[in-house]
């Protein structure tokens, strides 16, 4: 049976295609922001820019709606969307995914 998820950005343009693939759980881990910071680099043994989707599931203090992770070789990096929202302590739970 086919299955999948499929992601569209505001101008309606696919931003996430995994029809078809299977998903694996890799992991879960936290990010921890501070006050300063709007970005992280995470190393995550596994992960791969061009078959790893890291999502985010929970945020402690901000919505978590306002971070972004993208996968790289070897980790992924957070982001704060909205730097006006900087300036607050908050930590990241975060699940870590291979697709194939």
């Amino acid at each position: 049976m086919a299955q999948g998820l499929q992601c569209w950005d505001a101008q309606g343009r696919v931003a996430v295609d995994l029809t078809d693939y299977n998903l694996r759980y890799m992991g879960s881990t936290t990010v921890t922001f501070n006050a300063t910071e709007t970005s992280k680099n995470m190393a995550f043994s596994g992960a791969t820019q061009n078959g790893t989707v890291v999502i985010i599931t929970s945020a402690s203090l901000k919505n978590p709606n306002e971070y972004f992770c993208r996968a790289y070789n070897g980790g992924f990096n957070a982001v704060l969307m909205q730097t006006s929202g900087a300036g607050v302590s908050n930590t990241l739970t975060i699940e870590v995914y291979n697709f194939e």
